[in-house]
């Protein structure tokens, strides 16, 4: 059997060119192997042009309401150009019946392995098409990776330079301390009884404020002790003054503090709240600071 590759169609060629599903074209080649007379290229069959007016043939056949048994007494051992004639002059060739009856078992193999080949084809044009579309999702993702550490990266930096500057702007505060509106504020504690009390000037009705708090603290240093004085923020609306309480003549040092924040009372009354009290690394109750208080509007009045 002559001709060159180009004049031979694969399964899925002779389905395109004849117009039927590539399932339909392979079961009449399975049917019918004495009229596909398929060549071997390779690990491929592929069939004669002419297959494709035999494809139609029989689908015609099949319309007219023939069965495979007399479409293969119509069709074997007939060419291709004379098929026509014979269906409309209703001659039926007269062929051997193994040749128009019985499918050689040869012809049924070529068929399935041709079958089988054209699938291992399909297949692995399908799994390189496959490949190269995993290689290109691999490389995505690791660009994607990359882009993501990045951005990683630049947040954490991001971060400790705002902690950074977070730390410094505590320390600016507090070396200046609170602001003036916030020492002016008047001084109060909450009592367990939930009250919200502070000192007040009764002549002047002057609160007694954080600043004259402070105030106090270095009016009474003198003598044998000095005391130095420090602020430092304390979340976001509050602020802790450090008291250093050292003696002079033994060098002894003594460490308070006094926690302070800026309230609203239910009145709505803006105050500086006394948050917390410590002296010498001891928490004092509330009745100190009942009593303190106490001593502080016998002073200031």
């Amino acid at each position: 059997m002559g001709g060159s590759v180009e004049e031979y169609l694969l399964i899925g060629g002779l389905a395109k060119a004849s117009g039927m599903a590539r399932n339909i074209v392979r079961r009449y080649v399975k049917s019918f192997p004495g009229l596909f007379p398929g060549k071997r290229f390779g690990r491929v069959t592929r069939y004669p042009e002419a297959s494709v007016e035999t494809l139609q043939r029989i689908a015609e056949l099949y319309r007219e309401g023939l069965n495979a048994a007399e479409i293969k007494k119509r069709l074997a051992g007939a060419e291709p150009g004379e098929r026509e004639k014979s269906a409309q002059s209703g001659i039926a060739p007269v062929v051997e019946p193994k040749t128009a009856l019985e499918p050689a078992e040869g012809a049924v193999r070529d068929a399935a392995r041709n079958e089988a080949d054209e699938r291992i084809v399909e297949l692995s044009t399908e799994l390189r098409r496959l490949t190269g579309e995993l290689d290109a999702v691999r490389q995505e993702a690791v660009r994607l990776a990359g882009q993501v550490n990045q951005l990683t990266r630049d947040r954490l930096e991001n971060l400790e330079r705002q902690e950074r500057l977070e730390a410094r702007l505590n320390e600016l505060e507090a070396l200046q301390g609170p602001p003036a509106e916030f020492l002016r504020l008047p001084l109060v504690f909450r009592s367990e009884q939930g009250e919200y009390l502070g000192v007040t000037d009764k002549q002047s009705s002057q609160h007694f404020s954080l600043r004259d708090f402070v105030c106090i603290i270095h009016k009474n240093a003198g003598g044998r002790t000095d005391v130095d004085t420090s602020w430092q923020r304390s979340g976001n609306a509050g602020w802790r003054l450090i008291i250093r309480e050292i003696t002079s003549v033994t060098g002894r040092s003594k460490s308070h503090y006094v926690d302070v924040e800026r309230f609203a009372t239910p009145k709505g009354n803006l105050v500086a709240k006394l948050m917390d009290l410590c002296f010498d690394g001891q928490t004092m109750p509330p009745f100190f600071v009942y009593e303190l208080f106490r001593q502080i509007g016998r002073d200031f009045t």
